[in-house]
């Protein structure tokens, strides 16, 4: 054998016995044993120490290590769960449940294969006592049966429970009234109830029932409202309850017409009294406005006021509506009461200025005027504003004076009046003569100008007519009785539109038209021109079997599906004839049948009207055997008479078959009733 096979062999034993010795220690470990008082530290393995009675120290351990048998509490395996996953540790059964482990017995050892197998596992657990919140490290189920809140695998009491979140008494509003649950003060409000406080426990008067509500109608100003509110607050409000539970749909709060203060005029002064608006005018009062009161001051006149013109600060003229006496304080001018200011009330002041006009010494003279006054005096107007200093040269004031001849317009300088003095038109002091100056006056005719005294006629040309807001009549046209015809004749008319009255300028007949109350011809627009106008007429209401005829306002008769007559018509006979209901005898292609209808349905289709409430039998339309049969029941009474008188007063017994009825039916008729087929 050579030299180098001897050494691979020696190689080969040393590395077997280094891997036996080396197996052999990590089988083994140390092993502490008490004898006599002693502790004693062997090397071997866990079935040589449990025989030897001693302490396991564990696999892998020496009995070289500093202080191994130091401590002789028995070790054994601790299996500790953990979120990653089960492993175990070698330990005491103390540090085991330190750790929150699961101790697998003394002695055992975490080198034992399966020694963490099946093993449940476990967690920190929250449960709450009455002294407060503790944890306990257990299984999931456990803390479920505990009523703890479980923390998770492998979690520790390390980390403190936190405190539960304080609850209470919740009273909740049910259909079936307030119930009281226990919630946390978040979920009470958040479940829209009535926290009662940390720690309040449900019971009988923890949560008291409230106070019943119901629907109350209260009367205002602007009408009934209706309102929710207990039976006590209602009636402080003045208002009626309509009960428990009530609420305001429908028509639980009947509308009332609102009334207010009237002042009527009677012969021993002016008295209030409470009317609706309507009432009140009827009476001839005047109304104060709805909800308004009876006081010792209600009725009392305001002061007449009119249009007051006064100096403003600039030199103007202001307008303001002032009453006599206030006007004459402040040094104004008073238009009289009920007038208004316009640019007609208060007319600012003409400008003046310098006027040169001739002087008696054949001269020129200065004078301040206005404009006018200066053109009346012939003289020449220097401008607004001007004065007398150097303002009239001496200089001659003459200028071009257009004259009609029978030979046509000829142009002659002269003074302005001399010119006039001639029927001429003076074409301005300076002008001269020109080919020009003097052109083809415009043609004229009748002019119509309405003024204070009626319509006036005056000849113009067509554009001064205009501007004098006249209605030409034509070129060449003279003033004639006939040229201005007397236009219709107008006044106030009152008409509601929103909710108020207003008050315009118009005819009779249109008045009439837009449901307004004509106040007279020649009548204009005041502050009190529609304070006493009534809106209120005749409305007939068709009902099933009867019609009724009331006095209201035109909305009001709508409101009530009404008809309405007119504004200042009144409840008569007549005034809702066309609306009784009874039979009418119409002609078809099958022949004369009966149907009860209104009157003006009967006219509409050409039929015959029987009289209000007289209902069709069998026989209604067949010819009366005896024309004086009126009411057709067979045979001839006092009520046939009487039903022809009531049916002549309506204007509905045409006995002679001529279209209409007259006095000629009401004789037709008594000659046929005491014939002998009246008997």
């Amino acid at each position: 054998m050579s030299i180098r096979s001897i050494a691979r062999a020696v190689t080969f034993a040393c590395v077997c016995l280094a891997s036996a010795a080396m197996s052999f220690a990590q089988s083994t470990g140390a092993c502490c044993v008490a004898s006599s008082g002693f502790i004693t530290c062997h090397q071997v393995t866990e079935a040589q120490c449990v025989s030897l009675g001693g302490v396991w120290r564990g696999a892998g351990t020496s009995c070289n290590t500093i202080g191994i048998c130091t401590n002789t509490t028995p070790t054994g395996a601790c299996c500790v769960v953990s979120p990653t996953g089960v492993t175990c540790h070698q330990t005491t059964q103390s540090n085991c449940a330190g750790l929150g482990g699961v101790w697998r017995g003394t002695g055992t050892s975490c080198s034992t294969a399966g020694i963490c197998a099946n093993l449940v596992p476990t967690g920190s657990c929250c449960i709450p006592t009455a002294n407060g919140v503790v944890c306990i490290v257990t299984t999931q189920s456990h803390c479920a049966a505990e009523g703890g809140t479980y923390r998770g695998h492998g979690t520790s009491c390390a980390v403190s429970c936190p405190l539960p979140t304080p609850t209470g008494a919740c009273c909740i509003s049910t259909p079936n009234g307030v119930t009281c649950v226990i919630r946390t003060e978040a979920q009470c409000h958040a479940e829209g109830g009535t926290y009662r406080g940390h720690g309040t426990a449900c019971s009988s008067t923890i949560c008291p029932q409230p106070t019943p509500t119901g629907a109350c109608c209260i009367n205002t100003p602007s009408g009934i409202v209706c309102v929710i509110r207990t039976e006590a607050q209602c009636h402080a409000e003045g208002g009626t309850y309509r009960g428990h539970g009530t609420n305001c749909l429908g028509s639980i709060c009947p509308q009332i017409t609102p009334a207010g203060a009237c002042c009527i005029t009677t012969p021993n002064g002016v008295t209030c009294v409470i009317r609706t608006e309507a009432q009140c005018h009827a009476e001839g009062g005047s109304y104060r406005g709805n909800g308004t009161v009876c006081s010792n001051t209600i009725c009392t006149p305001p002061p007449a006021v009119g249009a007051c013109c006064l100096q403003a600060p600039n030199g103007g003229v202001i307008c303001v509506i002032l009453s006599g006496p206030e006007c004459e304080k402040h040094n104004g001018i008073y238009r009289g009461n009920g007038t208004v200011c316009s640019t007609a009330a208060c007319p600012m002041p003409a400008p003046t200025g310098a006027c040169c006009v001739p002087s008696a010494t054949g001269g020129v003279e200065c004078v301040i005027l206005t404009h006018a006054q200066c053109q009346a005096r012939n003289g020449v107007y220097r401008g607004n504003g001007t004065t007398c200093t150097n303002a009239c040269p001496a200089a001659s004031i003459t200028g071009a004076c257009c004259l009609t001849t029978p030979n046509g317009v000829t142009c002659v300088q002269m003074t302005r009046s001399r010119c006039l003095a001639e029927g001429g038109v003076f074409r301005g002091v300076g002008t001269s003569c020109t080919n020009t100056t003097c052109p083809t006056p415009a043609p004229t005719g009748a002019c119509c100008i309405a003024s204070s005294a009626g319509i006036i006629c005056v000849v113009r040309t067509e554009a001064q007519c205009h501007a004098e807001g006249g209605v030409y009549r034509g070129h060449g046209t003279t003033c004639t009785n006939t040229a201005c015809p007397a236009p219709t004749p107008t006044g106030a008319c009152c008409l509601q539109a929103n909710g108020g009255v207003t008050c315009i300028i118009t005819t009779q007949a249109q008045c009439a038209t837009q449901g307004g109350n004509f106040r007279g011809h020649g009548t204009t627009c005041g502050n009190d021109t529609c304070a006493a106008a009534s809106f209120a007429g005749a409305c007939c209401i068709v009902g099933d079997v009867a019609v009724w005829c009331t006095v209201v306002t035109q909305a009001q008769c709508t409101t009530m599906n009404g008809h309405f007559r007119g504004v200042g018509t009144a409840c008569a006979d007549e005034t809702c004839a066309e609306f009784f209901l009874g039979g009418c005898c119409i002609t078809t292609d099958d022949g004369v049948r009966c149907q009860v209808m209104h009157r003006y349905q009967c006219d509409a289709a050409g039929g015959t009207f029987l009289g209000q409430h007289v209902w069709c039998e069998p026989d209604s339309c067949e010819p009366r055997r005896c024309p004086c049969d009126w009411n057709r029941d067979g045979k001839v009474t006092e009520a046939d008479a009487d039903a022809f008188f009531k049916a002549f007063l309506e204007d509905d017994a045409d006995f002679d078959a001529d279209g209409e009825t007259t006095i000629k039916d009401l004789e037709a008729f008594m000659d046929a009733y005491i014939k002998p087929c009246g008997e």
